[in-house]
């Protein structure tokens, strides 16, 4: 399109000129030239072709990792023209102006800040270690942390979204039992750690575990296959299942707060959806680092810490079982959720 624009101008300054013939001149020329170029780089890149075919490399490198580069590469180009095009018609001069560049950026920078702060709270921080504090592996727990903040950004962007779009409040005592399910959830998962349950299930649904054997992609297999054998396969169904069901529940207790601190600063709907994305987006980012500093100390002293890790299970039990008491108590008589007069603000 922007050649065909070019050698438009190019035309029209010819016809202004009264040049008619230099013009056509001029437009046999670039078109020549235009041909050339392509024709070069079309016959470059079938001996770059044949190049790579004799060299017979076959690793990750070019299996994985190249094909990554080059989606990417066509991803920004694509963009990027997009937005040339968008700024061209003025259909997206309000939205990518100097103007708006600035807020945009800054939102989003914001966004995902808060997110990655709203992953260490206290609730997030106590159940999540009931789950990743027997991980000798760094990379399942940032995993398992990543499943958890999935599981949390789904639940926030529907209730938000449902807040937000359509205006719907939320009752004191629905919002009590929102975060009520959470403080059930903390009581469950701290009894079945301490009764040892939850090690019996775990090593029942993932027997890979003790194992330790590691999946190996298929050859030439795509990159979502891939993705999918090193964590799914990796972990275990019940390993990725567990921590998503556990951040669908703690999106309960956030959901609505989030979504009325969104609508007193950003009015835009649209936006304020968009902006429920990046703050999950910036809470799994924030939970994977938590889950991978949790899991630091036993990944690197390995066997030596074997009966410090039933310890440290011991321990995460006892605070997600005491915190979760804890609530039940906070939100069903201080707060009213038992009482004939509950008092709920979002938080």
């Amino acid at each position: 399109m922007f050649r065909r624009r070019t050698a438009l101008v190019v035309l029209l300054s010819a016809f202004a000129l009264h040049r008619v013939g230099l013009g056509f001149f001029l437009i046999v020329a670039f078109s020549v030239g235009l041909a050339a170029v392509l024709i070069g780089f079309g016959v470059s890149m079938v001996y770059a072709r044949r190049f790579m075919t004799r060299l017979h490399i076959d690793g990750p490198l070019t299996r994985r990792w190249l094909p990554v580069v080059s989606s990417a590469s066509i991803t920004i180009l694509g963009v990027m023209l997009a937005i040339q095009a968008f700024s061209t018609v003025h259909l997206g001069a309000h939205l990518f102006s100097k103007e708006r560049i600035g807020p945009i950026l800054f939102v989003t920078g914001l966004g995902l800040i808060l997110g990655m702060r709203h992953s260490t709270d206290a609730d997030h921080v106590v159940a999540i270690s009931t789950i990743v504090s027997k991980q000798r592996s760094i990379r399942n727990a940032a995993v398992i942390g990543s499943v958890w903040g999935i599981g949390h950004t789904i639940t926030i962007f529907i209730v938000g979204s449902l807040i937000i779009l359509f205006g719907i409040e939320i009752p004191p005592r629905i919002g009590l039992s929102m975060e009520f399910c959470v403080a059930i959830m903390l009581v469950l998962l701290g009894a079945l750690n301490l009764t040892g349950v939850m090690q019996k299930v775990t090593a029942r649904f993932t027997p890979s575990a003790l194992t330790h054997t590691k999946p190996v992609p298929a050859p030439g297999a795509p990159i979502a296959m891939s993705l999918y054998q090193n964590s799914v396969g990796r972990l275990g169904v019940y390993q990725c299942v567990r921590p998503l069901a556990i951040g669908l529940v703690h999106g309960l207790a956030g959901s609505a707060a989030v979504a009325f601190l969104v609508l007193s600063t950003i009015h835009d709907p649209v936006w304020a959806t968009v902006y429920l994305v990046i703050f999950g987006v910036g809470t799994m980012i924030g939970m994977m680092c938590v889950t991978a500093v949790i899991a630091l100390p036993m990944a690197y002293a390995g066997e030596r810490l074997s009966a410090i890790s039933r310890y440290l299970g011991v321990v995460s039990g006892m605070v997600s079982f005491g915190f979760g008491s804890f609530l039940v108590y906070q939100l069903g008589f201080v707060g009213g959720l038992f009482t004939s007069h509950p008092q709920w603000t979002p938080h």
